[in-house]
């Protein structure tokens, strides 16, 4: 599962504890890719290294409100449509435009991402993503919203 290089000779890390827990994270997801559910080890690791944000976000993947919108040009959001929010989560850049996201990961940097993204992550490794093709402006527009 996890593996890393030890160190040599007196050797200091040049790892922050952010990078560290981004590791873990992309590991457990890789974990995840392909499985139909998510197993009670894996949840119980995910609440350690994401927190309280874990149930929110998997009420999310429940509720199918994870949609991935893409041009036809291959350009692609994520948006979280659900019945009172709304909100547009760039996964490769990992950033959301929620406040959550702004207060706790960007502002206070408490977290590393919001239930929104945690939401798109764990979304993508179970499929559990909806598809929307658009045409490439509506999809700019999205963008553009997005970091506005």
């Amino acid at each position: 599962m996890l593996s890393f290089k030890p160190m040599e000779n007196g050797e200091k890390s040049t790892l922050s504890d952010h990078d560290v827990v981004l590791f873990i994270f992309k590991e457990l997801l890789a974990e995840i890719k392909g499985e139909q559910d998510l197993t009670p080890e894996l949840i119980k690791t995910l609440h350690l290294i994401c927190g309280n944000i874990l149930c929110p976000a998997l009420d999310l993947v429940d509720k199918e409100a994870i949609w991935k919108v893409k041009s036809s040009q291959g350009r692609s959001v994520f948006q979280i449509r659900s019945e009172n929010e709304q909100y547009t989560c760039l996964k490769r850049e990992m950033y959301c435009h929620c406040r959550g996201f702004s207060d706790t990961v960007i502002n206070k940097r408490t977290a590393f991402l919001c239930k929104h993204l945690l939401a798109v992550f764990i979304a993508c490794a179970l499929d559990k993503v909806h598809v929307d093709v658009r045409e490439p402006e509506f999809v700019e527009n999205l963008l553009q919203f997005s970091i506005t």
